[in-house]
């Protein structure tokens, strides 16, 4: 009779359990999916980022080359439309709206320095806008002749 007893309730125990995967599932997949979306939107956000920190990079690295006022003055539109293209080209789209803000400043003493900023979008997946700015700073060069 014992065992007539364990075989019943053994059975009945696995009545219970069916359906148990599906409702684990159905709690389990859509925090997964949720993850997953928010890490490929910081990998999209980061990598954003480095688009436009290597755009603002590019900006002074050909700014700094200007050695009087004037003519980073007169250079500053171009650099910033060949700015906004190396942003959008380089990142495939991964930076949107790129716009950017570049900066000259002149000391009659040496000590001369030049800013770019740039602003922009990173794609978005889940469907709020997340922006990103960078900007980088470098010295302006200080050509000397020997002698």
């Amino acid at each position: 009779m014992g065992t007539r007893r364990s075989a019943r309730s053994a059975e009945s125990h696995l009545r219970d359990d069916r359906g148990a995967g599906s409702l684990e599932l159905a709690v389990v997949a859509p925090s997964l999916l949720l993850l997953i979306f928010f890490l490929i939107q910081s990998v999209l956000w980061f990598y954003a980022r480095s688009v436009a920190l290597q755009a603002a990079r590019d900006g002074v690295s050909q700014l700094r080359l200007d050695q009087l006022a004037d003519q980073c003055e007169a250079d500053r539109p171009i650099v910033g439309q060949q700015v906004a293209d190396y942003a959008s080209r380089v990142g495939s789209g991964a930076l949107t709206a790129a716009s950017v803000v570049s900066e000259c400043h002149y000391q009659p003493d040496g000590g001369s320095f030049v800013t770019v900023t740039v602003r922009g979008e990173a794609i978005s997946l889940i469907g709020f806008t997340m922006h990103v700015t960078q900007t980088a700073t470098g010295q302006v060069e200080q050509f000397q002749t020997g002698g």
